[in-house]
C-alpha cells in the first residue's frame, strides 16, 4: 500500500483543515500523475491518535472531501484534490503528537493512506 505522509501542526481543540494532491504514479519518475477524481474513490476511513489514544473515527463520503479539479493553494501551484475538516474534539490532547490516518479506497480495490503528523499544541 502507498502512502502519503505530511508533516504539520495542530492546535488542541481547534478543527483543522486538512489538504492534499492525490494522484496514480506516473510511469516515469520525471512526470507528475494524474489526479484521481470523485469517481475513482470508493471509499475513506479516517481515524485519529493522539500519543497513544484513538480520540476519532469516521468514514468520510468522498463527494464531500474530493475534488474533480484541482484547487489552488500556498503550498505549489498545482493544487490539492483532498480537503477535509477535522474537528477540534478530534484534538482534545495537548502536549502530544497527532497522527490523522485516512485509508482512501478506490473503486479499482486499491488502497493507499493519506496521513497528516504532528505535535499538538495547547491554547494559551
Amino acid at each position: 500500500m502507498r502512502g502519503y505522509q505530511i508533516k504539520g501542526e495542530f492546535v488542541q481543540n481547534s478543527n483543522a483543515m486538512l489538504c492534499a494532491r492525490a494522484a496514480d504514479m506516473p510511469m516515469s519518475p520525471y512526470a507528475e500523475g494524474t489526479p484521481y477524481v470523485t469517481a475513482d474513490v470508493q471509499s475513506i476511513q479516517c481515524t485519529v491518535t493522539v500519543g497513544d489514544v484513538q480520540t476519532w473515527s469516521s468514514s468520510l463520503t468522498p463527494s464531500s472531501v474530493w475534488f474533480d479539479a484541482l484547487q489552488g493553494w500556498a503550498a505549489d501551484s498545482i493544487g490539492y484534490n483532498f480537503r477535509h475538516s477535522l474537528p477540534g474534539s478530534a484534538l482534545s490532547t495537548a502536549p502530544a503528537v497527532a497522527k490523522v490516518v485516512y485509508v482512501v479506497t478506490l473503486t479499482d480495490g486499491y488502497v493507499f493512506t493519506i496521513e497528516f503528523v504532528g505535535p499538538v499544541r495547547e491554547v494559551p
